[in-house]
C-alpha cells in the first residue's frame, strides 16, 4: 500500500464554495510515477472545514509534489487569498473577483504528507463607497450588526485658539482671570483648543475617508446653530451641506447623523421654534433620504439602500417630546436618542482602564439598539500631563484600539478621536470586521 496525502481545507468566506480536487502529481522514489485516487468534490459552507485522506494504490513509496484545487463560487465584492498553514508547503497565491479559480500547492524539499490550505477573503472596497461595495456581504445584516467607523465629536475641525468658548466648557473664575490678560489669555485658549478639537478633517473629508457615524453637539447662538465641543466650531449649515454633497454622490451609503447634545436650548417648557429652526435644516437638505422612525435598529442595511434612505437622524436625549411631536417631526423622520444604547461611554482616564471597560460594555450590549463603542480616553489632569492635546492622545491610543478591534471583531459603531492621525488604519480595521 502506498503512502497517502492528508488534505485539510477551511473556508472563512461568507459564501459556500464548491470544491473539486483531482490533480496530484507525485514523485516515485524508485523511478516509477503515478497515483490512483477518487476525485473529491463537495460544497464547503462558510466556516466549515473539509479533511480528506487520499491514498495512492502503489507498493512503492511516493511523496506528493503538487496539489491543485478548483473552487467555484460567488466571489462578487471580494477576492480570495490562499495561504498555507503548513510551512512545508508553498501555496501559490491567487486572487480572483468572480467565477472559478485554481489554487496550486507545491511541495518543498523534505515535505510531509499533510497540507492545510486556508481560504480567506480580501474585500475589494473603497472608503468612500464601502457600504455599497460590500452590500452583497452585509446587505442582509441588521444595521446595528454592522461594523461602522465613526468619529467622536465629528464637527470640531474648525476649532482654533481664536474660537469662542462654548457653553459646554466648564469655565472657572481662574480661567476668566487668565483670559483678562491678553497674551496669557491667548495661550490659555490654545490649550483649550488642543483639548477641544477632536478631528481635523471636514465632515465631507471624513465621509470620503469612510466615516459613517457623526457625533454632533449643537449650540444655539442667537438664531444660528453651531457645532461645539468646548469651543465653537462649524456653523451647522456647513455640516449639513457637506453631508448633502456626499450622499448625492454616493447614493448607497448610509450616514448616522447623531445630534446628541443641545446647548442653549430651553427645556422647561420646550420652545418649538428653537427646535424647528434646527430640524428644518435637515428636512430641507435631505427630505425623503431621511429614514422614517418606523424602521428599527435591526432593519437590514439593504432596506435602507433599496428605499433610498441615507440619513438616520438621532435627536438628543431628553427631547423625546420633540420626536413625538408630529408638527416638529414631520413624517417621523427623526429617531429618538433612546434608539441608541445610552451607556457606551465608559469615562476612563487612561488606556489601561479603558480597554477592559470597553470589553465589558461590549459584552453587555443589547441586540435591539444601536450601539457605539466609544473608544476614547476622557482627558483628566494626569492624562493631560502626558499629552498636550487630543491629537497627541489619539496617537497614543489608536494602535491599541485597532488591535482590540481586530481581536474583538465588534459589529457596531466604533468612535475615536483623531481617527486618521499618523498612519492609523482605523477605518480599514473597523470596516474589515464585516468580513468575519
Amino acid at each position: 500500500m502506498g503512502k497517502g496525502l492528508n488534505v485539510s481545507i477551511s473556508n472563512s468566506l461568507p459564501v459556500p464554495l464548491t470544491i473539486d480536487y483531482s490533480n496530484i502529481e507525485n514523485v516515485h522514489q524508485h523511478g516509477e510515477q503515478g497515483s490512483n485516487f477518487d476525485p473529491i468534490t463537495g460544497t464547503l459552507q462558510p466556516g466549515q472545514s473539509l479533511s480528506q485522506y487520499i491514498e495512492a494504490s502503489f507498493h512503492v513509496v511516493w511523496v506528493p509534489s503538487k496539489f491543485s484545487m478548483n473552487l467555484h463560487g460567488n466571489f462578487d465584492s471580494f477576492s480570495l487569498d490562499f495561504s498555507e498553514q503548513n510551512s512545508t508547503w508553498s501555496v501559490t497565491p491567487k486572487t480572483v473577483s468572480s467565477g472559478e479559480v485554481q489554487v496550486t500547492a507545491i511541495a518543498v524539499p523534505g515535505t510531509q504528507d499533510t497540507i492545510n490550505v486556508g481560504i480567506h477573503r480580501h474585500a475589494s472596497w473603497l472608503p468612500q463607497s464601502w457600504m455599497s461595495d460590500l452590500s452583497s456581504i452585509i446587505g442582509d445584516r441588521p444595521i446595528n450588526q454592522i461594523a461602522i467607523p465613526g468619529s467622536h465629536d465629528s464637527g470640531t475641525s474648525a476649532i482654533t485658539p481664536l474660537s469662542p468658548i462654548a457653553p459646554d466648557q466648564d469655565v472657572t473664575d481662574r480661567l476668566n482671570y487668565l483670559w483678562s490678560i491678553p497674551a496669557v489669555g491667548l495661550a490659555t485658549n490654545a490649550v483649550i483648543a488642543g483639548w477641544s478639537k477632536s478631528q481635523h478633517l471636514t465632515i465631507l473629508d471624513q465621509l470620503i475617508a469612510g466615516i459613517r457615524y457623526l457625533d454632533l453637539r449643537v449650540v444655539l447662538s442667537g438664531s444660528d446653530y453651531y457645532i461645539c465641543h468646548g469651543m465653537y466650531s462649524w456653523n451647522f449649515d456647513v455640516v449639513v451641506a457637506d453631508v448633502k454633497k456626499f450622499v448625492a454622490e454616493f447614493p448607497k451609503e448610509i450616514i448616522i447623523f447623531d445630534i446628541n447634545h443641545l446647548h442653549n436650548f430651553q427645556k422647561e417648557p420646550i420652545k418649538d421654534a428653537e427646535h424647528m429652526g434646527l430640524i428644518s435644516k435637515l428636512f430641507e437638505a435631505f427630505g425623503d433620504k431621511m429614514a422614517p422612525n418606523s424602521l428599527i435598529a435591526t432593519t437590514p442595511l439593504s432596506t435602507f439602500q433599496e428605499s433610498g434612505y441615507q440619513i438616520i437622524a438621532l435627536y438628543a436625549l431628553g427631547y423625546e417630546n420633540v420626536v413625538s411631536n408630529p408638527t416638529l417631526n414631520q413624517g417621523g423622520r427623526l429617531w429618538s436618542q433612546n434608539r441608541m444604547y445610552p451607556s457606551s461611554w465608559v469615562n476612563q482616564h487612561n488606556l489601561d482602564e479603558l480597554v477592559p471597560a470597553l470589553l465589558n460594555n461590549l459584552n453587555d450590549r443589547p441586540n435591539n439598539q444601536l450601539y457605539t463603542l466609544s473608544a476614547v480616553v476622557t482627558p483628566a489632569p494626569p492624562t493631560m500631563l502626558k499629552a498636550s492635546s487630543l491629537q497627541d492622545l489619539g496617537r497614543a491610543v489608536l494602535p491599541t484600539i485597532c488591535n482590540c478591534i481586530s481581536e474583538w471583531k465588534p459589529k457596531c459603531i466604533v468612535t475615536v478621536d483623531w481617527f486618521d492621525c499618523l498612519e492609523s488604519t482605523f477605518v480599514d480595521t473597523v470596516v474589515n470586521q464585516n468580513l468575519h
